[in-house]
């Protein structure tokens, strides 16, 4: 396997950062860039979840101890979309004040996609804004939540409607985090994988159809190649368009339908099967605006239940839904707007937006076929 691989992110709207990519490597990495930007007298903060505090963070906040003469301070926080709010968010805060950080802190997030978006957006405002780290622990981290700047938090109107752009310092992927992530975990970032091959590179749609087995199994090479490629994917949408102003609406195929299941049930649907329920309703409005035909939409479903995320689903309310539907970030004057898939590798363009302003029917009906679509997963 590749011992190391080395990407530079350069966004339109920020500093560039590398994303360092490897196994066993967040020792060094981390050491590295202490050593660089010459940071050894400085205050560390390491923010995780309760969980990742007992498998790692102590371990981090030990080896942080042993190679910096400034404080090292480890925070925790309960786990879980529902605890990633902007009262989390507070009590951290709190800590770090009682505690005396100052201006000085570098705050590494440590976990999987919760962790890391709360600890950007913490780093982003704490004395108007600290350096960052992420350390992501989980594959749906690494692929996807740790890379393009977006932090955030969940109200009860919706997910990550509040939050911020703020890139990291450096983002360290260290695969070896991966030998302890449990099969429904790695789903997680599975999903997010196929919708990088939709959106904008068909031959890693390719390869991952034909190594499911692999990624299953997790074997080193498929993995981290597969982890490669899509940070690859990702980093060169968010340097075109940091903002989200354009192109990087494409990274949101699914999970417009997605993360309105996941805030209508109240969270127990996990991230990656309903970005999956996601792609596979919205890749039904798509063939009904004549961008894909059927074909496209059975390959999906095909590769979607090989790697687990297609399972039955219980009806939820659509007024619910539709709540949800109506406070996505994508819409305009009150319509709702979808990325939606013209093939392969490619989204609809429309007139530069990247966005299909949807019929609240058709989401209806498409949404009716899920219910009984689903009975014979």
């Amino acid at each position: 396997m590749k011992k190391v691989s080395k990407i530079i992110i350069n966004p339109q709207n920020g500093p560039k950062y590398p994303v360092i990519i490897g196994k066993n490597i967040i020792r060094d990495s981390i050491n590295s860039w202490i050593v660089d930007t010459k940071s050894v007298e400085r205050t560390f903060v390491v923010i995780c979840d309760s969980l990742i505090e007992n498998l790692y963070g102590k371990e981090v906040k030990r080896f942080l101890e042993k190679e910096v003469r400034g404080k090292v301070f480890l925070f925790s926080f309960d786990g879980g979309e529902e605890n990633k709010t902007r009262e989390t968010k507070k009590m951290l805060e709190n800590l770090m004040l009682s505690s005396g950080c100052g201006r000085d802190t570098v705050v590494l997030g440590l976990g999987g996609g919760i962790s890391t978006d709360l600890a950007g957006f913490l780093a982003a405002t704490y004395m108007r804004g600290v350096d960052y780290l992420s350390l992501p622990t989980s594959l749906l981290a690494m692929v996807d939540a740790t890379v393009g700047g977006k932090t955030g938090v969940n109200t009860q109107q919706g997910k990550n409607l509040i939050g911020c752009f703020y890139q990291p310092k450096e983002v360290i992927v260290d695969i070896s985090f991966l030998d302890t992530l449990s099969l429904r975990e790695k789903k997680n970032g599975f999903a997010e994988m196929v919708k990088h091959g939709i959106i904008a590179d068909s031959e890693y749609f390719s390869f991952l159809r034909e190594h499911t087995e692999e990624l299953f199994s997790g074997e080193e090479e498929t993995l981290f190649h597969s982890v490669e490629r899509s940070i690859l994917i990702k980093g060169a949408i968010v340097e075109e368009d940091t903002l989200e102003r354009g192109k990087r609406k494409i990274l949101n195929f699914g999970h417009t339908i997605g993360h309105a299941l996941e805030k209508a049930g109240h969270w127990t649907i996990d991230h990656g099967r309903a970005v999956a329920y996601g792609m596979v309703v919205e890749a039904w409005i798509a063939e009904e605006y004549g961008f894909v035909d059927e074909v496209f939409t059975l390959e999906l479903e095909k590769i979607l239940k090989a790697l687990g995320l297609l399972k039955k689903i219980d009806r939820l309310d659509h007024r619910e839904l539709f709540s949800s539907l109506k406070m996505d970030k994508k819409n305009s004057n009150g319509e709702l707007i979808m990325a939606l898939p013209k093939d392969f590798g490619e989204m609809y363009f429309g007139e530069g937006s990247y966005g299909k302003r949807v019929k609240r029917e058709l989401v209806y009906t498409s949404l009716e076929k899920l219910w009984k679509h689903c009975l014979s997963w």
